[in-house]
């Protein structure tokens, strides 16, 4: 090194020859006399002086060198002189160097560098890595970021720590979370923080809660000074929507999770003072949130709910595959579909709970396409509603006789009205039906026949008819059945079976998500998913495949219109891969797409 320091460009004659008789010292003080510090950072470096070349380097206007020469002394102190002289360079700059410093492990002084260069993604993200998410947190709420603030506070070397608290306290109140913001004030000021704004909050936040005694006590100065604050609203009104149960209803976005949800206004047309309209929003409100705790995927999820405001938050899941009793949807889907449905009711009822929930129209839809009960407890919306909840027709045909002659609604009239909702769709509309003439095999059509008996008493769990529908759904065979005409397959074992499918590396994650969430009734049906796993419907006993693998699929089979609610994209994939052993005729003489078959190539 120190015979390349004679061939640096630009050294003077009398500096090469002082170089060459060891004279580097002197030579890098005559450098930096004569304004070529950055040869001399050079000749330091060779002499090890690391204090010497960064200042060099740093005279020379070369950060970057300086880092490199402060980062081989492994020095403290001289990369925090680097990291404070480099905090005038512009962003591109200092981002390069907090990159070279989060690279040899020192997110700290990485931290220090970015601090207020006015890109709040970048300092963010370095202070996080620097694993200081309260500085993190309090950068991305000064940036107006609130659901990122709440993202980092919930990093485990943040919770608990008053500072923190007092940050989650302000990012909630921004998103309008009244209730979370002054939980989190309250936790920050008992961990004896002295703050006049998050006093104030706090006292805004009880106000607005109703607590209006302990909003005076806990404001700041001698009372409130001022007119409380209101909060911000929490959900941002989209555009407003059919209500499904009562009052008026809108989709929004929540602020906070940034998920589209339905809002709920269910007292919006019930007078001021009525106050059997609110007692019973209450208790509806009251079962939603005990159904909600069970956490079965057949009910739909509470968000939120506020029984003094009426206001009911639900995940916006759009429209059910059951929407019209007029579509035709193949029979063995709609038993799977009805016993997802029965086992929601089960698990409810089990609870001591009751639905009211179990028309088509209050249907919502899972990410898997799968029909939602109503959150439980809505039958207590029923009067308020009048024929706004459902279709008229729709409420004569499936509510069961007691309830049309004014009483109450019961476990017994949700499996009443479940069980003549799947006889609707099956027979494609409310005609009246006489329950003894539906023809179906054990154990389903005795079950359903009593489901439909004008004696509450006489009806079945919701349970059983869960399994009967399994039963009579899902009888997989042991190995798929042969080609139309060939010998009769293996006999299915008695039991539910999930099918779990790995699609194949041709089938993209964007198709395997479509996928999932389309709504085809022609496809065999999708149960579950594990990421890329897909659970299917086993094939019942008796179905046949159309011929081998190796014969094209046979033209005309498929009914008109089928595929046709699947994306684009997704019906492409579907279509092209399509062959003899990819259609499946039921025992109730439909033809499904076998997504078993499909997904594997």
């Amino acid at each position: 090194l120190m015979a390349r320091l004679e061939d640096l460009p630009d050294l003077l004659a009398e500096e090469r020859e002082a170089l060459a008789h060891g004279r580097h010292a002197e030579v890098a003080r005559a450098l930096e006399a004569r304004g070529r510090p950055d040869l001399a950072a050079r000749i330091h470096e060779a002499l090890w002086d690391f204090p010497a070349a960064v200042e060099a380097h740093l005279a020379a206007g070369d950060p970057v060198a300086a880092l490199e020469a402060a980062l081989l002394a492994d020095d403290a102190g001289l990369i925090g002189r680097v990291v404070e002289a480099a905090r005038a360079a512009p962003l591109a700059a200092r981002t390069a160097l907090a990159g070279r410093l989060r690279a040899c492990g020192r997110p700290q002084e990485a931290a220090a560098l970015l601090d207020g260069t006015g890109d709040p993604t970048t300092e963010i993200e370095v202070l996080a890595a620097a694993g200081d998410p309260i500085r993190a947190a309090r950068r991305a709420l000064e940036a107006g970021l609130e659901p990122e603030t709440l993202e980092l506070l919930a990093e485990p070397s943040a919770r608990g720590e008053a500072a923190a608290l007092a940050l989650e306290a302000r990012a909630r109140w921004r998103l309008g979370d009244v209730e979370g913001a002054v939980r989190c004030a309250q936790a920050a000021l008992r961990s004896n923080l002295d703050d006049a704004d998050l006093r104030r909050l706090l006292a805004d936040g009880l106000s607005a809660l109703g607590y209006e005694t302990g909003a005076r006590l806990v404001a700041p100065g001698p009372g409130r000074a001022t007119a409380p604050v209101a909060p911000p609203a929490r959900f941002r009104v989209a555009a407003p929507l059919a209500p499904r149960f009562a009052g008026t209803a809108y989709l929004a976005l929540d602020r906070i999770t940034l998920e589209e949800v339905e809002v709920h206004l269910l007292l919006a047309e019930a007078a001021p003072g009525d106050r059997e309209a609110r007692a019973r929003v209450a208790e509806a409100l009251r079962e939603a949130r005990a159904g909600d705790a069970l956490g079965h995927p057949a009910v739909t999820p509470v968000r939120f709910a506020d029984p003094a405001a009426g206001l009911l938050v639900l995940p916006h899941l759009g429209a059910s595959p059951l929407a019209d009793p007029a579509l035709a949807i193949p029979e063995d889907t709609l038993r799977v579909f009805f016993a997802f449905l029965a086992s929601g009711l089960a698990a409810g009822h089990g609870a001591g709970l009751v639905s009211g929930g179990v028309f088509p129209s209050q249907f919502g839809r899972d990410a898997l396409g799968r029909p939602c009960l109503a959150p439980f407890g809505v039958h207590h919306l029923h009067p308020l509603a009048g024929t706004q909840t459902a279709g008229l027709e729709e409420r004569l045909a499936l509510s069961p006789p007691e309830v049309r002659s004014g009483g109450p609604w019961t476990a017994a009239a949700d499996v009443f009205a479940l069980a003549r909702a799947l006889v609707a769709f099956v027979r494609r509309g409310y005609a009246p039906v006489d329950p003894a003439a539906l023809g179906w095999e054990p154990p389903l059509g005795p079950v359903v026949e009593a489901a439909l008996s004008e004696r509450p008493a006489a009806r079945p769990p919701a349970g059983e008819l869960a399994r009967a529908l399994q039963e009579t759904a899902h009888l997989p065979a042991a190995e798929r059945a042969p080609a139309e005409g060939g010998a009769p397959g293996a006999t299915a074992p008695a039991e539910l079976a999930t099918v779990w499918v790995d699609p194949a590396a041709t089938w993209t994650d964007a198709l395997v998500d479509a996928l999932a969430s389309a709504d085809d009734p022609w496809l065999q049906p999708i149960l579950d998913r594990r990421g890329r796993r897909i659970g299917l419907a086993g094939w019942p006993e008796g179905s046949r495949v159309f011929g081998p693998a190796s014969a094209p699929p046979p033209p005309d089979v498929l009914p008109a219109g089928a595929l046709t609610g699947l994306p684009e994209a997704v019906r492409r994939a579907v279509e092209t891969r399509l062959r003899a052993s990819s259609l499946v005729r039921v025992p109730s003489g439909d033809v499904l797409v076998a997504l078993d078959d499909v997904l594997t190539r």
